[in-house]
């Protein structure tokens, strides 16, 4: 079976260099850092940045699709999607 990918949205939002781009759970446009950790608490656990949502799409998620963002026309952040096929053992 060949994975097809597909258009899903399109926005007028440019990437920044050095973050990463993701759908949150609200199927909404969010960036965060690529290192997450920002520092250490007292007790020497890391301390994690927090993702900022940058455009909101409201995209509802289908099973069995990967969502992910790349780069349109004029360097601009596109949400695509491809269907993942589960392998089966016995």
């Amino acid at each position: 079976m060949k994975k097809v990918k597909e258009h899903i949205h399109s926005t007028n939002y440019k990437r920044k260099r050095g973050l990463l781009y993701f759908l949150d759970k609200d199927g909404d446009l969010a960036e965060g850092g690529m290192c997450g950790i920002i520092g250490r608490d007292k007790n020497g656990r890391p301390i994690y940045q927090k993702a900022k949502k940058v455009v909101k799409i409201g995209i509802k998620r289908e099973k069995d699709y990967l969502y992910f963002i790349k780069d349109g026309k004029n360097k601009n952040c596109e949400v695509w999607r491809t269907s993942m096929t589960k392998k089966r053992t016995k």
